[in-house]
């Protein structure tokens, strides 16, 4: 029978602690990076269609200032949002979020909506958190 020497045991014990607690150090770290990744794609693109909006209001024309995580287009559409009515002026698609609609629009009056394939969320509400209205945040 083989006995282990006490270093060698003491060894594959401080390895053993030290693979448990990195993988759990990586099971609640990198979720909250990804939300952290996800929320600040929202922020960015939330801001490039205001200032498109701005832009567009004051000289007829946009820009699209954060090309590399969003493309900022013109539409028209109508959204009702609990009885109210919204005319949307600018879009902003192809921002990261995942596994639902990747659109956000803003209306002539300045409000944000997500918007999904069962409508719109509002999104300028500060009686209600934006994390805990969309997964994944």
């Amino acid at each position: 029978m083989l006995t282990k020497s006490p270093i060698k045991q003491r060894l594959l014990f401080a390895s053993v602690l030290a693979v448990c607690a990195i993988s759990t150090a990586c099971l609640i770290l990198i979720p909250g990076q990804i939300r952290a990744k996800h929320f600040a794609a929202l922020v960015l693109t939330s801001d490039s269609l205001r200032v498109a909006l701005s832009g567009l209001q004051q000289n007829g024309k946009f820009t699209n200032i954060e090309s590399g995580i969003c493309h900022v287009y013109g539409i028209t559409n109508r959204y009702s949002v609990s009885g109210i009515f919204y005319e949307c002026a600018l879009a902003a698609d192809a921002w990261d979020y995942r596994d639902r609609s990747n659109l956000l629009a803003i209306t002539t009056n300045g409000v944000v909506l997500f918007i999904d394939k069962h409508g719109a969320v509002l999104m300028n509400t500060r009686k209600v958190n934006v994390a805990d209205r969309l997964p994944g945040y």
